[in-house]
């Protein structure tokens, strides 16, 4: 993808980012408007139905109040209740139908405006019903349990009743005088006219469901939704805590509100439906944003189509360049920015034109001045009688040492100093270094030992003058010198292929890895700076410039263990570099 975007042009470039920014800043404002619009959308809805069902609640407190209130008119009347609950039990006789009746007329008279208690009925001590008239109550009707645990408890006892046969919610009240219980009054509050109380027009579009304060399912409006006799079902839904919930593959907002009177109310509300206008708004933007990306790319590319019409047209003036017309010079009429990279495109081709010609005079002297140079580093001839007085003075007074070193040095100087050959023989090389040796084990005062590994046909391969040296000093001097003993240098020649290989070896401290990468930069230097120095940059130069760019050498080193300076030269027959032929190994 990177490097698609790499190969458009910069006209495409511009188009592209324009595009990508403005379709940005629409994208994000449109989805925090979006947010922001869901957001009020669900706190909305969320007030909406915590207000009526709080409406609802109210009015079925007041219900189950009345209900209650009734509970304890029975419980307490001294008139009517107490006189009939407090005879003796009696067959069944007309006096008994006559107070029987009393009674019921008595209940009936109190629930005569209260069209959502079902009935009212007194169940005795003695197993005795009394109940409001027009109902047919016997007493295999009545839960046992309601009657047992009231009495049991001695207080007012709610039931909220969901069963396929009953369904209802029971107030059982005891009747007591003098702290004995002659009976309970129980009042049973109609289903269908509590369910009307929260299935109200306005919430005509929401599911809702009416849990006990146990947990247990009172009531569901839409049956399809949740399964009753699925306890875990029921479960979950009673006990979540989470604002959207998945039932039947359809995402609900999930609202519930607590009864201090009949438990918890729970209100689903289709996602899709709070969404329904929000959407109409999402599909106005996508249009808007479609549109705004049109026209910017209209105008972004009439307006890059502008702007880079100068480069383009300094492009081709480039294009040119390349194809080998150094004449050609780009006019462009502006003074921004590409006019000045064109003016100083034109400048940069005379300049160019001259640099060609001046190269061309040049470049045969610069190899030739490169090479003294090389050489010139070490040409100390007045060092000759010194030496030779160094020489006497030290056989005269024994001292071997002196007289060794003075030896080699002047042998050294006097190879590399009268042989005017730019090539010598590994041989020669060899002697160069031999001498070089004494040299440095009397300078340094420690027994350096050096190890040739070399083929021998390789000995009379001609090389560079002094190109073994500056690497084995460098071996000595970064590599072995502060080793108290044990130093081994060990000089390998062979044929590999279509090169000859000569690799300097040494058991030293190693290159780090920082080092390393500050020579090959080194080593990469093509200019007059880099030439004049010595060491393995040097070397490496020397040989692509004398034979060509695929020779050179590598650096190869581990800290406290080795470094490996390793040297290509070609080896093929009948090949000439620099007007010298190849010795074939």
């Amino acid at each position: 993808m990177k490097k698609r975007i790499k190969d458009l042009s910069i006209q495409s470039k511009i188009q592209v980012i324009c595009i990508i920014i403005a379709s940005s800043v629409v994208l994000i404002s449109f989805l925090a408007f979006y947010q922001q619009t869901m957001k009020n959308v669900m706190n909305t809805a969320k007030q909406y139905m915590n207000q009526y069902i709080s409406f609802s609640d109210s009015e079925f407190t007041d219900m189950l109040n009345n209900a209650k209130r009734l509970c304890l008119t029975v419980a307490m009347d001294r008139q009517v209740i107490s006189p009939v609950l407090k005879k003796p039990s009696k067959e069944a006789s007309y006096e008994a139908y006559q107070e029987k009746k009393m009674i019921g007329s008595y209940l009936s008279g109190l629930i005569s405006n209260e069209e959502y208690v079902k009935y009212i009925s007194i169940i005795t001590d003695k197993n005795g019903i009394f109940t409001s008239d027009g109902t047919s109550l016997y007493l295999k009707d009545i839960d046992k349990r309601w009657y047992q645990e009231t009495v049991k408890e001695n207080k007012l006892k709610v039931y909220v009743l969901n069963d396929d046969n009953e369904k209802g919610i029971v107030l059982c009240r005891p009747i007591l005088y003098k702290q004995k219980c002659y009976g309970v009054v129980i009042v049973w509050m109609d289903y269908d006219s509590i369910i009307d109380i929260y299935d109200t027009e306005v919430l005509k579009d929401v599911d809702f469901f009416i849990f006990s304060t146990e947990g247990n399912l009172f009531y569901q409006k839409n049956a399809a939704l949740l399964n009753p006799d699925n306890e875990k079902e029921v479960s979950a839904l009673y006990h979540n805590n989470q604002t959207i919930i998945n039932l039947k593959g359809r995402d609900y907002y999930y609202l519930e509100y607590k009864s201090s009177d009949i438990g918890k109310t729970i209100s689903l509300i289709p996602i899709d439906r709070l969404t329904k206008d929000a959407n109409k708004l999402r599909i106005i933007f996508a249009v808007i944003m479609v549109l705004s990306i049109l026209v910017i790319f209209v105008i972004s590319k009439f307006l890059s189509a502008e702007i880079c019409k100068d480069i383009q047209l300094l492009h081709n003036s480039m294009k040119k360049v390349e194809e080998g017309d150094l004449t050609i010079r780009a006019v462009v009429q502006s003074e921004d920015e590409i006019g000045k990279v064109t003016n100083r495109f034109n400048q940069m081709m005379d300049q160019i034109n001259m640099l060609i010609k001046e190269v061309q005079e040049k470049e045969e002297g610069k190899r030739e001045a490169q090479l003294n140079a090389l050489e010139a580093q070490i040409q100390p001839h007045f060092l000759y009688n010194t030496l030779a007085s160094i020489q006497h003075v030290a056989h005269m007074r024994q001292e071997t040492e002196i007289e060794e070193v003075s030896s080699a040095l002047s042998e050294l100087l006097r190879s590399v100093l009268n042989n005017r050959n730019e090539y010598v023989t590994l041989w020669e090389e060899y002697e160069y270094i031999e001498n070089f040796i004494k040299i440095e084990n009397f300078k340094f005062r420690n027994q350096f030992e050096i190890l040739w590994d070399v083929e021998e046909e390789i000995w009379l391969y001609h090389l560079p003058k002094l190109i073994i040296q500056p690497i084995v000093e460098n071996s000595i001097i970064h590599g072995i010198v502060d080793m108290e003993k044990g130093g081994v240098i060990n000089i390998k020649a062979y044929r590999e292929e279509e090169f000859v290989i000569i690799q300097v070896i040494d058991n030293g401290k190693g290159i780090s890895k920082e080092t390393i990468e500050k020579l090959e930069k080194e080593i990469q230097r093509h200019d007059k700076l880099g030439f004049r120095q010595v060491g393995i940059a040097n070397v490496f130069n020397r040989i692509r410039l004398l034979y060509g760019e695929k020779y050179g050498g590598s650096i190869y080193s581990y800290e406290n263990a080795f470094t490996c300076i390793e040297m290509r030269f070609p080896g093929r027959k009948d090949k000439e570099v620099s007007g010298v032929s190849l010795y074939e190994v």
